[in-house]
């Protein structure tokens, strides 16, 4: 429906119809910059707590860098966030 409409309202309105278009996209990158989650420089096990919280490693087995299973640990969440 909305695209039927879009080609009367740009015979009507002409150049300004743009203008509605351009404030749609400005109302969605404050959206997108007020709920974007920033993960750069953050390690994977800190990124998977903030989209999954302790969940994330309730069933999991902590691997070292040589591949060896670690003795239990404990991962502590900060309640901070």
């Amino acid at each position: 429906m909305s695209s039927f409409a879009l080609s009367y309202a740009m015979a009507d309105l002409g150049w300004k119809f743009y203008l509605i278009n351009a404030s749609y996209n400005i109302v969605f990158l404050v959206i997108i910059y007020c709920t974007w989650v920033e993960t750069k420089g953050i390690p994977l096990e800190e990124i998977a707590l903030k989209f999954e919280g302790a969940a994330a490693f309730a069933d999991s087995s902590v691997i070292d860098a040589q591949g060896e299973l670690m003795e239990e640990t404990c991962m502590t969440v900060d309640k901070k966030a």
